[in-house]
């Protein structure tokens, strides 16, 4: 009789022990929040920004075929691109997310260009001789030179 009251008695604490772990978990489970979700708007880093800004673009100069050299306008002239870092940055990413296309700060000596613009509206920085061939929204301009 001793040995099965012995048994009894360890048999109920372990299940008393077992129902407190479960509720403990349980609760921690309810207490911890989920892990955020992925989100394009909650993007941190400027190389996924630029790229989700660029998407778009980048699709249209692989879908048109441009190879090599583009030209690129951007907020500041190519020659005082080095006056804001911000402006040194877009030119950077843009050139990233548009491999293996080659951006040219000069864009009088090519047939294609490409505007990253974010301050400047785009018609008071389109250079003469140029339209817009594709505006993409956010300042991102596909520009093609004028045929005479």
């Amino acid at each position: 009789m001793r040995f099965f009251l012995l048994n009894t008695w360890r048999t109920g604490a372990l299940l008393i022990v077992v129902v407190v772990v479960v509720i403990n978990v349980f609760n921690l489970v309810q207490a911890v929040p989920p892990p955020p979700a992925e989100s394009p708007w909650a993007v941190v880093d400027p190389a996924t920004r630029a790229e989700l800004r660029l998407a778009t673009l980048r699709a249209k100069v692989q879908e048109r075929g441009l190879t090599g050299t583009i030209g690129y306008l951007g907020d500041l002239p190519g020659d005082r691109l080095n006056d804001d870092h911000q402006a040194v940055e877009d030119y950077y990413l843009t050139q990233f997310v548009l491999v293996p296309l080659v951006l040219d700060l000069n864009p009088s000596s090519h047939g294609w260009a490409v505007a990253n613009l974010r301050i400047a509206a785009a018609s008071a920085r389109v250079p003469g001789g140029w339209k817009i061939e594709e505006d993409f929204g956010n300042g991102v301009l596909l520009l093609r030179k004028k045929t005479p």
